[in-house]
């Protein structure tokens, strides 16, 4: 046997018993000991040292009467319909809409798919892609049922023909119509 098959050979063994090692290793290891199935006692023996936890405190009045003035879903829903509304990609041209259909009523998702449908939000043959954040949003009108919320957005164009990002401020006023307990958009200007 020349030494190359015997080095072969000798790493073959050592594998091998390095396997057999571990099959026996697995097949004998000690086990946690449980009890038998019917005897569980849960309250036995449990020394768990566990701080009770403070209920949260009501909210003050002064949050109390803010929330009357300006609901916060309504600021949330603002803020994330003007955002995705501004977002766009040629490459998913009709996407940002798609995705804002929850927060829509019927008359918006129609505005919405004459928009798909009259090819105002269709692919470019350069990428042309927007992104925006609501910076600020101002609650202009509120009943029951309906409000009027303006929010400040910041735009950044960006474009394949590497002329660089193109920074830009618009504001967006959205109405809101109240249904059931959720706030959906019903129309919306750009300025």
């Amino acid at each position: 046997m020349d030494t190359r098959r015997k080095i072969i050979l000798a790493i073959l063994v050592t594998v091998a018993v390095l396997v057999m090692a571990l099959f026996f290793w697995f097949l004998f290891r000690p086990r946690a000991k449980l009890p038998p199935s019917g005897n569980i006692n849960a309250n036995a023996n449990l020394n768990v040292n566990v701080e009770p936890v403070a209920p949260i405190p009501p909210p003050s009045k002064e949050r109390q009467e803010q929330e009357k003035e300006y609901p916060l879903g309504l600021k949330q829903v603002a803020a994330t319909f003007a955002e995705r509304y501004g977002s766009y990609s040629s490459d998913q041209p009709n996407k940002n809409l798609e995705d804002l259909k929850p927060l829509m009523t019927l008359k918006m998702q129609n505005t919405a798919r004459e928009l798909i449908d009259a090819g105002q939000m269709s692919s470019a043959p350069v990428f042309v892609g927007y992104s925006s954040k609501a910076l600020n949003s101002e609650l202009l009108e509120i009943s029951d049922t309906q409000a009027t919320v303006k929010v400040q957005l910041q735009r950044v164009q960006y474009s394949g023909d590497n002329s660089g990002p193109r920074v830009f401020y618009q504001e967006m006023t959205l109405q809101f119509v109240k249904i059931g307990s959720d706030w959906r958009v019903d129309s919306l200007a750009v300025n």
